[in-house]
């Protein structure tokens, strides 16, 4: 996969990152305010929800008071108590005016259906003459809403007459008590049309398909024919929320669709009211939004695909004009390209116009050195040639000093091959610390014949070290030194001693001389000055040595001077262990 992704062209990167990363931040962003936006509509749907069915709770309850104030006006009528405590035969219009003044409450019937009065030991000629508002007990003792109101002490007791899905009416019921005896002389009650009591909540609309209605205990107050609340009707997880009172508010499951359900109870009485909406149509706006955001997101997505397409343009088409200058290059021309801008591909095309000049200059300059290779060449092969007839006429002269017995002419002539076999090393630059040490006692054998045997060697090298790699003619010129300077002006013999151990991983090496010295501080700063590349690699001066040690070791090795206790000169080389 990476291969392939790195096979593709820069246009084609840059336009796949980018639009996988622009791809990735609008996920995040889109799922983050969806979800977000999501719990914020849920939270206020719910709300909106749980206030209008506060709402209607509300409206329901004044409604439920005024009847309960008509409740307590008839109770409280000074009429009304007069003839209940002192009978109805007291008076031979008590019947009729108490009558009238039970109609009076409600004359127009706007809030109520119907008032009756249900009176203990009612007198027969009265309850012969069939009244529809006094009654006599007889005639609902034993029906379920006169024992609730007996038994209520006083409270009002509410109940529903539900007989049909388009009739039926809810009943507000009291037991009237003298105020003296703190005895019941009657029960007072009032009817009213469910179509009456219930076209305040059909005003209410909840969504499109929500509804807002009566439940009293476990059946559904519903004359409005809502084809929605068919589903609720006997369903048990249903009825079971509502005798929850902690909890108000929940989303139920019935057959395989969500409702969210809210309800309040009305006053103290076994009614609720209950609003119920299906959770999908809740989810019309989230799905909008859903729908807005995806929207939003593709536009942007390829808007910025057609920028990205531009921008890349701008970038890559100098790109591919540079690499087709390149590819077709010969090399043989002096061509410069125009720059397109004076941004980054700007700073590439005049890298490559520089870069175009010095290789037309430097093809020239080849040209121009071609014939002095040659020439090199030529010194080469005839320099080769010379090496041989020093060794040769070298091992001549031995020949003929060893036959005039002429010792001491040999054995300059041995150290003097030697010297130049292990200086030459067959081209190679690397030797053994051993090879060296040998070229030294070479070196010094022919010097002493020079100067005639006015110093001494001495050799106290780790014999664990002799096997170990050097650079070649490392050793040599710092014998030289001691030989040629430090011992120029001293009438005593000097010394040079050559010590050498192993610390760690590196070799310690130094060269001793008890010579005249010098400003060692000086002799630094003009071994470590900056390497010259046009210096004569035959030239094998002190700088050149420690320029060669870091060379072919590293930059911690090199070469250091110090002026000793004997007033000379110590050199210490320090070089990485390594086996030649």
């Amino acid at each position: 996969m990476y291969k392939r992704f790195n096979d593709l062209s820069i246009k084609t990167k840059l336009l796949v990152s980018c639009i996988a990363v622009i791809l990735i931040c609008i996920l995040v962003f889109s799922i983050t305010v969806f979800f977000s936006s999501q719990r914020y509509i849920q939270k206020e749907t719910q709300y909106t929800v749980q206030q209008t069915v506060s709402l209607a709770e509300e409206i329901t309850a004044n409604y439920m008071n005024d009847i309960e104030n008509m409740l307590f006006a008839i109770q409280s009528n000074k009429n009304i108590r007069s003839i209940l405590t002192n009978g109805l035969h007291s008076n031979a219009n008590s019947m009729q005016l108490l009558e009238n003044t039970l109609l009076s409450v409600d004359i127009y019937n706007r809030k109520t259906t119907a008032i009756r009065l249900y009176l203990p030991d009612l007198p027969d000629q009265y309850a012969s003459q069939g009244s529809d508002i006094v009654l006599d007990k007889r005639w609902a003792e034993n029906e379920t809403w006169y024992k609730n109101t007996v038994n209520a002490g006083g409270l009002t007791c509410w109940t529903v007459f539900h007989a049909t899905k388009s009739s039926g009416f809810i009943t507000a019921s009291r037991q009237l008590i003298d105020t003296n005896t703190h005895l019941p002389i009657g029960v007072l009650r009032i009817d009213i049309s469910i179509l009456q009591f219930t076209s305040i909540l059909n005003d209410i609309q909840l969504g499109e398909t929500g509804s807002v209605f009566l439940v009293s205990q476990n059946h559904i107050v519903n004359v409005s024919n809502k084809k929605n609340l068919d589903v609720l009707v006997n369903d048990s997880t249903f009825m079971k929320l509502l005798k929850n009172d902690i909890i108000d508010t929940d989303l139920i499951k019935i057959n395989g669709v969500r409702y969210l359900i809210s309800y309040k109870n009305l006053n103290n009485s076994q009614l609720k009211v209950v609003g119920s909406v299906r959770y999908s149509e809740l989810n019309q706006s989230i799905n909008s939004l859903a729908a807005g955001i995806f929207l939003i997101s593709l536009l942007s997505l390829l808007v910025i695909i057609l920028m990205l397409a531009i921008v890349s343009k701008t970038i890559t088409d100098p790109i591919y004009r540079l690499a087709n200058t390149m590819d077709n290059y010969t090399g043989g021309e002096n061509i410069e390209l125009t720059i397109p801008s004076n941004n980054e591909i700007g700073v590439l095309y005049r890298s490559f116009n520089r870069m175009i000049n010095t290789i037309h200059n430097l093809i020239l300059d080849v040209n121009t050195l071609y014939e002095k290779q040659k020439i090199s060449e030529l010194k080469a092969l005839q320099a080769q040639i010379n090496p041989h007839f020093l060794y040769n006429t070298l091992d001549s002269i031995n020949w003929m000093a060893k036959k005039y017995k002429a010792n001491d002419i040999s054995l300059l002539a041995t150290s003097l091959g030697n010297f130049f076999r292990r200086s030459l090393n067959h081209g190679r630059d690397f030797t053994t610390i051993k090879n060296e040490l040998e070229q030294i006692k070479s070196y010094v054998y022919i010097q002493k014949v020079r100067f005639k045997d006015t110093f001494d060697l001495y050799i106290s090298v780790d014999d664990d070290i002799l096997t170990y790699s050097i650079v070649k003619l490392t050793l040599q010129p710092l014998v030289e030194n001691c030989i040629i300077h430090g011992f120029e002006d001293i009438d005593y013999k000097g010394i040079i001693e050559i010590t050498g151990y192993r610390k760690e991983n590196k070799i310690i090496l130094q060269v001793i001389d008890n010579g005249c010295g010098t400003d060692t501080e000086k002799l630094n700063k003009q071994v470590q000055r900056e390497f010259n590349p046009q210096e004569p690699i035959e030239k094998y001066g002190l700088h050149n040595v420690n320029q060669r040690i870091k060379l072919y070791f590293n930059q911690t090795c090199g070469l250091y001077f110090e002026t000793n206790e004997d007033g000379g000169v110590t050199a210490t080389v320090t070089i990485e262990v390594k086996e030649l």
